[in-house]
Parts: structure tokens; C-alpha cells; sequence
């Protein structure tokens, strides 16, 4: 438990002890009752886990889809060519996932093209199609199952 003595400067001790006594009033039975009392700088505590290090949300997003640009060479999944956007394989409104497994880096024109269709009956389609990058994607979903 942390303890703060009020703004006119009451002595911590003097703070604990009579918290403490105040608690023994109000309970009829303490059996081992000790409190530590903690400086504080700074009015408040400063909560941390060590090994650890705040990441704001803009940086971790920005580092997850840098990951995913990076898996895939900056290339379309689908037709190699540049890739400036994320397509969500299985599209959001059927159930799909905002997941790294679940997202492939893409060009505007195949993002556009592919829209909401069900990836593998839009891609078999495509003239760029090829079994490796079809074996690729596969490879990709199934990453963390």
C-alpha cells in the first residue's frame, strides 16, 4: 500500500502512524500489521515493469506494418508489383481479422480489384496468378496456427 502525507507537509512517520492507528480502530483484530513509507518526488507514482519500455500506439502500429511491408519485399502478394497499401486476405465483413496473418502487403490496383471477393477465387482469376506466390499466401495465413 503507498501512503502520501497531505499538502501541509505532515512528517511520513508521523503520516503512517497515525493511519495505522486510526485502521486499529476500525478493526477489531490486526494480527501483524507493518507499513512502509515510501518518499515520493513528484506527487505520484510512476508505475513500471521492469525490462520494459512504453511504445506509444502510432509507433507500434508503424512497426507493425512496417513488419509486413518487410516479410514481403515491399511487393504486392498477389502480383509483385510495388506495394503501398495492407489488403486484409479474408475481408473484414467476413469475419477476417485485423492480424498480422491476416494482412498482405498490396498494390492499390489489386487492393482495389480484389475488393471484398474470397482471396483464392479472385486470385486464381488474375493473370499474374502463379502457384508460388499462391503457395506463399497460404504459407503466410497459416503462420500462426
Amino acid at each position: 500500500m503507498f501512503l502520501s502525507s497531505d499538502s501541509n507537509g505532515q512528517d511520513p512517520d508521523d503520516f503512517a502512524d497515525n493511519f495505522a492507528a486510526r485502521l486499529e480502530e476500525l478493526t477489531e483484530e490486526i494480527v501483524n500489521f507493518e507499513i512502509e513509507v515510501y518518499p515520493l518526488e513528484g506527487g505520484f507514482i510512476g508505475h513500471a515493469i521492469e525490462g520494459t519500455e512504453l511504445v506509444t500506439k502510432r509507433t507500434s502500429k508503424h512497426a507493425f506494418r512496417k513488419n509486413i511491408f518487410e516479410f514481403w519485399d515491399r511487393k504486392c502478394a498477389y502480383c509483385g508489383e510495388h506495394a503501398d497499401t495492407l489488403d486484409h486476405i479474408i475481408p473484414r465483413h467476413k469475419g477476417g481479422l485485423t492480424v498480422r496473418s491476416n494482412l498482405a502487403s498490396c498494390c492499390r490496383r489489386c487492393n482495389g480489384s480484389k475488393g471484398a471477393d474470397e482471396v483464392w477465387e479472385w486470385f486464381e482469376k488474375q493473370p499474374f496468378f502463379t502457384q508460388e506466390r499462391a503457395d506463399a499466401i497460404q504459407e503466410w495465413i497459416d503462420q500462426d496456427q
